[in-house]
């Protein structure tokens, strides 16, 4: 019975030892081919965000079209996973809610897919995006920080849908654009399509009553980004002013 019993010991310390061997090998060779892929790029910075998957490049002639203002990938920052990363071309597919990044060596370059889930901001030249938790009104994803202020912040959910349509006989894809804004202020979150959504986000206050007339906002689909940002920031100011008042 002893004697079983050692065997057994000695058996599970040999699979033990044999796995452990097996695991570092393994280790080291990722580890080795990962230090050889970040040794061939210029930018060290993504070293965080080196593990992501290859970005497919179809519909080449019109690969743009998917991205944020239709743009190529630009400067821009990322915080991963609690890691700021500067100084990296990268953009924001809209069609499939997929951040990119663009990677090049001198005689390579190579497109790569960021886990959405790890990162918290981005920021694309001058626009700024937050990964939002979800609540009654929003949901999970990142949106575009258009204004912030002391009490109220606005935010763009922006995407775009891929629509096939015929010229001639010849079968093409445009992608077509879709945002939806929202309003985090100290009463909620509001989703706003409208000027009625506006006075029900601010409980139907004066300010923003006035504001909405006298800046003359008129919230069509070409500008209600801009008529919000004016409204917004209009009734941000006469607030600080009552402040001051006081």
């Amino acid at each position: 019975m002893l004697t079983r019993l050692i065997i057994i010991i000695i058996s599970i310390s040999q699979v033990t030892t044999s796995f452990s061997q097996s695991w570092e090998a393994n280790h080291h060779i990722l580890e080795k081919r990962q230090n050889s892929i970040l040794g061939s790029y210029s930018n060290s910075n993504v070293a965080q965000i080196i593990s992501g998957k290859r970005y497919d490049l179809i519909y080449r002639n019109n690969v743009n079209e998917r991205f944020f203002r239709n743009l190529s990938p630009m400067q821009g920052a990322i915080e991963y996973d609690g890691v700021s990363i500067d100084h990296i071309e990268i953009q924001y597919d809209l069609v499939n809610q997929q951040i990119v990044v663009l990677l090049e060596s001198e005689d390579n370059e190579e497109y790569v897919i960021v886990d959405i889930g790890m990162v918290s901001s981005l920021s694309i030249g001058d626009y700024r995006f937050i990964n939002v938790n979800s609540d009654a009104i929003m949901e999970d994803g990142l949106y575009q920080l258009a204004y912030c202020g002391q009490k109220s912040n606005l935010f763009i959910k922006r995407q775009k849908h891929r629509k096939i349509y015929f010229s001639g006989k010849e079968a093409k894809v445009k992608f077509v654009p879709e945002s939806h804004f929202y309003i985090k202020n100290e009463y909620g979150t509001f989703r706003i399509a409208s000027k009625k959504d506006l006075l029900v986000a601010y409980k139907n206050s004066e300010k923003i009553r006035d504001i909405l007339k006298t800046k003359k906002t008129n919230f069509n689909k070409k500008k209600i980004e801009n008529d919000l940002v004016l409204a917004i920031d209009s009734y941000e100011e006469s607030n600080s002013f009552d402040r001051i008042d006081d």
